[in-house]
């Protein structure tokens, strides 16, 4: 008896080392560009190499030990990465302020539509999760409410945009109807399958349900200010057919070749359609003396064009941005520019990635949309050779 149920453990054993490879495998062909996504190929890997030292472990194999692995919520993660559309992080942690002011943290299993949306995974059974509900858990555990709550409470302290992300719960392995619609009446969207309380049959059906809400389209905010290089890469001769030169300067070549390959104007206008369109003086002011000073006509009758369209503000820059210390990446221009958008509840556009980054580091985070850079290059032309004739 005991043989035989050591091989069955062997057999369990051998299903989850398979599985995970597996889930190494689906992980591995996401794209690389989900923040977190290393943390999860992580996690994966550990629990795989603890596996793989039970197969050494051939005299004490215990059923507690096989069963101890987190592949289930893992793969569950994994899943929801793979189904979900726009898929910016796993595992991605904030800080914020309890309901008493403790200052807390959460982590987000899934960031999807962008970063609107919070995705919390369990993969616990639907009868542990109705059980720790009603109070019957464990001492001290949490149920899954409350940590939605929690998560709730956490988004509307790091809206994305100015807009608090929605948060949803993914059962993995199903959820009691009462408590999904616990759950529901809390303004949280569900994804998984109903199944009846314990000791009962199911109320709206006989059989099991598969239950996925529609989330509402998540509110985007409309309103989009200018920074100047955004500007200038709008005009710019290299993203409107001038790209196809080789300049005497290096830094404009290397542009005119990422845009020959990954065009920023398509981007830029798709994100640009149909919002309205801000810029504060002192960046309109800067963009039309950067313009004389290097522009070429064409590139300043295009700049006269685009500034028809913005509706051009005062300087308003935001408490925060005015409390940024001055640095090398952190100039008072990008203050007031950034400041306004943020005073406006506007995103930012912008091809200035240092300032972003030194900003956060002084933890302030801003809303933006980051682009590649463009310079003005219409004036650089005639001294330029052009691709075609260095390649005949």
């Amino acid at each position: 008896m005991a043989n035989e149920m050591t091989g069955s453990l062997r057999e369990q054993l051998s299903r989850r080392i398979e599985k995970a490879h597996e889930l190494l495998e689906r992980c591995r062909n996401l794209d690389k560009a989900v923040e977190g996504l290393s943390k999860l190929e992580r996690k994966i890997v550990a629990e795989l190499k603890f596996l793989q030292s039970l197969v050494c472990d051939s005299g004490s194999l215990r059923s507690a030990q096989v069963k101890s692995t987190n592949l289930a919520f893992l793969e569950a993660v994994l899943l929801s990465a793979e189904q979900e559309k726009d898929v910016i992080a796993v595992f991605k942690p904030f800080c914020f302020l309890g309901f008493d002011s403790e200052e807390l943290i959460v982590v987000v299993d899934v960031i999807a539509d962008g970063g609107y949306c919070w995705i919390k995974v369990t993969a616990r059974n639907a009868s542990a999760l109705h059980l720790t509900w009603q109070g019957e858990g464990d001492f001290g555990e949490k149920d899954i409410l409350h940590q939605i709550k929690m998560l709730q409470n956490a988004s509307n302290q790091h809206p994305w945009n100015f807009i608090p992300p929605q948060v949803m719960l993914f059962c993995y392995n199903g959820v009691t109807e009462s408590l999904a619609k616990a759950l529901s009446n809390c303004g949280i969207n569900i994804k998984g399958t109903i199944l009846a309380d314990p000791g009962k049959e199911l109320l709206s059906s006989d059989d099991c349900e598969t239950f996925a809400q529609d989330r509402p389209h998540s509110k985007q905010c409309n309103c989009v200010n200018l920074d100047i290089t955004t500007m200038i890469a709008l005009v710019s001769s290299l993203t409107n057919g001038g790209c196809g030169y080789f300049f005497k300067e290096a830094v404009l070549t290397e542009q005119a070749k990422q845009e020959r390959e990954n065009p920023v104007a398509p981007k830029l206008k798709t994100f640009l359609q149909g919002k309205k369109l801000f810029a504060c003086k002192s960046a309109v002011k800067d963009f039309k003396n950067i313009l004389k000073t290097v522009g070429g006509a064409k590139e300043q009758e295009r700049a006269r064009v685009l500034l028809d369209t913005i509706t051009i503000v005062d300087d308003n820059p935001s408490v925060r941005s005015s409390g940024l210390q001055l640095t090398a990446s952190i100039k008072e221009r990008s203050k007031v520019i950034f400041g306004t958008g943020d005073s406006m509840k506007a995103i930012t556009t912008t091809a200035n990635n240092a300032f972003m980054r030194a900003a956060s580091n002084q933890g302030v985070e801003f809303s933006v949309f980051i682009h590649d850079p463009r310079a003005l290059t219409e004036s650089k032309e005639p001294y330029g050779k052009l691709v075609d004739e260095l390649q005949l």
